[in-house]
């Protein structure tokens, strides 16, 4: 078991910031999934809506109850997340220039974050 040394322990900003970008990560992992599942929808539906596969009115509601089940878990997970970000968020120290530990978390995802706002994947919101 390793014990903690005034060597290994970090300050507090240091630790904000590793939890800030373990909750990112995290998001990113559920955000993967919703993606995965949408293409799982997508191949099952069919881009119009003309079910490629031909399933029966059986298969149908089998798929539909294992996507309810998924987004089920999905909601959970989320409501888990948007706890920890409100235990977290008030542990950012304020501050106006961009040392402080919320600027260690960049948005290295600018492309993704673009890509998925301008991807509808054939979805008529």
């Amino acid at each position: 078991m390793k014990t903690l040394s005034k060597g290994n322990v970090s300050t507090e900003s240091q630790s904000v910031a590793q939890l800030l970008a373990l909750l990112v990560s995290e998001e990113k992992v559920v955000a993967n999934l919703m993606q995965l599942e949408t293409d799982k929808v997508l191949a099952f539906v069919g881009r119009n809506r003309e079910f490629p596969s031909q399933p029966t009115s059986k298969e149908i509601i089998q798929f539909n109850q294992s996507l309810i089940q998924v987004l089920e878990s999905i909601y959970m997970t989320e409501w888990q997340l948007c706890k920890k970000w409100t235990a977290i968020l008030p542990l950012i120290p304020y501050e106006s220039d961009t040392s402080s530990c919320a600027s260690i978390i960049v948005a290295d995802d600018n492309e993704d974050i673009a890509r998925f706002y301008h991807d509808d994947r054939g979805f008529d919101y």
